[in-house]
């Protein structure tokens, strides 16, 4: 199974970051150092869900929950197979 790893907390390598609060509030553009102190304030971790955009954003979420959580789908998700050249569930 490929594991999905987002850059999180002190691993963010960009200065600035656009941040989305817990409940997907914008908290807009700050510098790293001050979003990872409001995600550490709130006991949660900062992880950049984008990447290619910039200022790169930024969600303060529980990362080990959310990992978990898409483990589970991953699991649990139907598989899709090709027959002929036509895409259907098994």
């Amino acid at each position: 199974m490929s594991e999905i790893l987002l850059h999180h907390n002190e691993h963010i390598i960009a200065d600035v970051v656009k941040v989305v609060g817990q409940m997907g509030e914008q908290l807009g553009e700050m510098p790293t150092k001050d979003a990872l102190a409001i995600a550490q304030k709130q006991k949660l971790d900062l992880v950049e869900v984008t990447r290619n955009v910039y200022p790169p954003v930024c969600r303060i979420m529980d990362y080990d929950t959310w990992l978990g959580e898409k483990k589970v789908v991953k699991i649990h998700s139907p598989k899709v197979i090709n027959v002929d050249n036509k895409r259907r569930k098994k």
